[in-house]
């Protein structure tokens, strides 16, 4: 009787650790997320704003391996670049 019900009691446990180590690797990855998002406005932390200088940078880029690109295009991407990187300065 005395293993049975230290096999049951193990069980419980190792199903308790299991979901501890769930909810830890939940918890992590929100705080990676909070650390990181940039599209929430209201975040302005400075890994969020690091993000978005380089999500604008890269937009910018990727404009600029167009081909034929309409006449003033990228140019209002480009003020807020400068923009951001004022604020972020």
């Amino acid at each position: 009787m005395k293993d049975r019900s230290c096999g049951f009691l193990k069980r419980i446990l190792k199903g308790l650790y299991n979901r501890l180590a769930m909810i830890n690797a939940f918890y992590n990855d929100y705080r990676e997320y909070s650390k990181w998002q940039y599209n929430n406005p209201s975040v302005n932390t400075r890994n969020a704003m690091e993000a978005r200088i380089l999500r604008q940078a890269h937009v910018l880029e990727k404009g600029m391996s167009v081909s034929c690109p309409k006449e003033k295009f990228g140019v209002q991407k480009a003020i807020d670049l400068v923009r951001m990187i004022n604020e972020y300065k």
